[in-house]
């Protein structure tokens, strides 16, 4: 959902947050795997 919705899940959508990079940028759909994945371990 991150990098589908610029870094925006449903939530962060309706607070108007969201997932970006070091530079300010929405996350790639690479950066939300590596990102989905440390999460689950």
């Amino acid at each position: 959902m991150h990098a589908h919705w610029h870094g925006q899940t449903l939530g962060r959508k309706q607070f108007g947050m969201q997932v970006v990079t070091d530079r300010g940028r929405p996350i790639t759909v690479g950066q939300a795997a590596v990102r989905q994945l440390v999460a689950a371990v």
